[in-house]
């Protein structure tokens, strides 16, 4: 398995499975900013808000790829999870990105029949 794909699936484990302690996790990147940081720059006009949104899908689509029968992205598109995470950020400022992303997951994970 490629060094990527288990660090994907393992993160989509932990966001899905274990929350409080992914929140206590080591984090590097863009995922480690806080919803402030998302609220201050918008996707529509700022290129590190574009920055932020493709980290952010870029997460999801992870779960996603790790997870199908649990895919939290499903008819859903960029316009619709970055909306989401615009209303979450504004009253969350505190939360890592990482963490809205988990609770993004918490709230969309579609079950298959």
């Amino acid at each position: 398995m490629p060094p990527f794909l288990f660090r994907a699936i393992l993160t989509a484990s932990l966001v899905i499975c274990y929350a409080e302690a992914f929140a206590e996790s080591h984090m590097i990147g863009l995922g480690n900013q806080t919803c402030a940081t998302w609220t201050a720059n918008p996707a529509a006009t700022s290129g590190l808000g574009q920055l932020y949104q493709q980290w952010a899908l870029g997460f999801l689509s992870g779960v996603s790829y790790a997870d199908p029968d649990h895919d939290p992205l499903s008819s859903m598109d960029a316009a619709v999870v970055t909306n989401w995470f615009n209303d979450y950020c504004r009253g969350n400022g505190t939360v890592r990105l990482a963490d809205a992303a988990g609770a993004f997951v918490r709230a969309h994970r579609a079950a298959k029949n």
